[in-house]
């Protein structure tokens, strides 16, 4: 059987998001800079320890707060799906503080929405410029 997971890349304007999923996903980088509008959504599939696993890669444009509830999610169309992601992706410029306080934001309101759950979800930073690319696994808030 094979499992499928959901994993959301969210940050500011500019930062570089869909250039990195495109480069997981196809090994090629561009230059140009194209804003996203819409919500992306890529469907590799991937093997780990064997075994065979779908992606579901949601690209969202950047967005003004993380959805309170489920009407809100669904009332906007580019966050439809964002709450039932198994991982986020926060992507930030390390050149730019402004987009770090754009992820920190969005962080803290994934955790504030998300506590009154059972709710265990994947953090990746990606720190982006335009000479590096840089992953760090931020630990599970609960301290597991």
């Amino acid at each position: 059987m094979v499992s499928t997971y959901r994993v959301a890349v969210l940050g500011a304007r500019g930062v570089g998001k869909s250039a990195i999923v495109r480069q997981f996903l196809y090994n090629e980088f561009s230059e140009v800079c194209v804003p996203t509008t819409t919500r992306r959504l890529y469907l590799p599939a991937v093997v780990m320890n064997g075994h065979v696993h779908d992606l579901q890669i949601l690209d969202f444009p950047p967005i003004t707060a993380f959805p309170v509830n489920t009407l809100q999610e669904w009332a906007d169309a580019c966050c439809r799906g964002l709450r039932s992601v198994h991982a986020y992706i926060l992507v930030y410029d390390i050149c730019c503080f402004d987009s770090f306080e754009y992820v920190k934001t969005i962080r803290q309101q994934i955790l504030e929405t998300r506590t009154s759950c059972t709710w265990n979800r994947t953090y990746c930073s990606v720190e982006s410029s335009e000479t590096e690319r840089v992953l760090r696994f931020l630990p599970h808030p609960s301290g597991l």
